[in-house]
């Protein structure tokens, strides 16, 4: 699955379905990477690891989202 697509069908996934998809997750690092959230290119690997997750925590911090607390993306 691509970002891409999910943004353009306005989809909600479930935080547990991103996690499984390691396509999905190189986009998000990508992006996070990026802003400047993750540290190293080294950070891109498809693994939904406590690095992503923290970059995504701030992301989500930074835009008032609550899609970790809701688990919905």
């Amino acid at each position: 699955m691509k970002l891409h697509d999910i943004i353009a069908d306005n989809q909600v996934i479930s935080l547990g379905r991103l996690m499984a998809d390691p396509e999905l997750i190189t986009d998000i690092q990508t992006r996070l990477a990026a802003l400047g959230l993750l540290r190293s290119p080294d950070d891109i690997d498809g693994d939904w690891g406590p690095i992503t997750e923290k970059a995504s925590n701030r992301f989500c911090d930074a835009v008032f989202l609550n899609n970790m607390r809701t688990g919905q993306f």
